[in-house]
Order: C-alpha cells, then structure tokens, then sequence
C-alpha cells in the first residue's frame, strides 16, 4: 500500500503520493541513464547521426520535463501557493529548501533548455546538446537525490 503524505493548503488536505514521486523519479533516472549511455560516442559520430540526436534530444525533454512535473505535484503539497511557469514551479522547491539552490538554478536552466529544444525541431544546437550530455547532468542525480532526502525526512 502506497504510503500518502497529508499537508494542508487553505483548509483543504492536499497529498503528496508516493507512486507519484517513485515513479517520476524512476523516470528521471530511466532518461537519465539514457543519455549517459551516449557517453562513450564521439561528437564527430553524434552529429553525423540524426536518430541519435533525435533520441538524446527526447530523453534530454523528457528526464527535464519529469523533473518539472515532479516539481508540480510536490508544491501545492507544502502550501507554496500558485505558479504560473514551470520555472516557478521548481523555484518554490528552493524557497521553502526542498532543493538546493544550485539545483534550482540548474533546474530553471533547464527549462529553458527543454523550451529551446521542444519546438525547434531540425533548427537545434547538436553541438550544445552534445555538451549537455557530457558535462551538464550530474544537477539531474542532485535534484533526485535531494527530492528522495525531502520524501524520507517527511
């Protein structure tokens, strides 16, 4: 039996759902993993392969937009009030030290990104892409780890 976590936002209970958060963070570490598959393929071998791009390009969106949505059922959870962007979204994490602000800042980086590559299509920076999965995802790994420290100490 899933274990529910109750808070309260203006005299209503709200639920923090613990199939919600193992699973997007099962999630997050699935399309993580895929990226850092990649790795080992050189940037000559990634630019000349447009499946592999298109499959990094998703899991990159996708690993970003877990963590987003992550972000979304966790607020409401801890009274933190309404948001309008995904980029406030993971910022209310930060206000009330769910997450750190280095990841945060990482996280609205992030957003960013995944705005840029989603709508983009074939006009995407494979080069930057390329980057990201090299040097950039060790924030991903943070955020997880510091969203199942917050789900543990509740």
């Amino acid at each position: 039996m899933p274990r529910i976590h109750r808070s309260t936002c203006r005299g209503q209970r709200l639920l923090v759902d613990e199939n919600v958060v193992v699973d997007r963070l099962e999630l997050i570490n699935q399309y993580t993993n895929e990226c850092k598959e990649m790795r080992d393929v050189s940037k000559s071998a990634y630019l000349d392969d447009i499946v592999l791009q298109c499959a990094v390009e998703r899991s990159l969106m996708n690993a970003m937009q877990s963590c987003i949505d992550l972000a979304s059922h966790i607020r409401p959870t801890e009274d933190l009030g309404t948001t309008e962007t995904s980029r406030e979204e993971t910022e209310a994490l930060v206000d009330v030290e769910i997450i750190s602000t280095e990841t945060g800042s990482k996280l609205a980086e992030a957003v960013g990104f995944r705005t840029h590559l989603a709508p983009r299509y074939g006009d995407v920076d494979h080069d930057l892409v390329y980057d990201v999965v090299q040097d950039d995802l060790e924030w991903i790994d943070r955020f997880q780890q510091e969203i199942a420290v917050w789900f543990r100490n509740r």
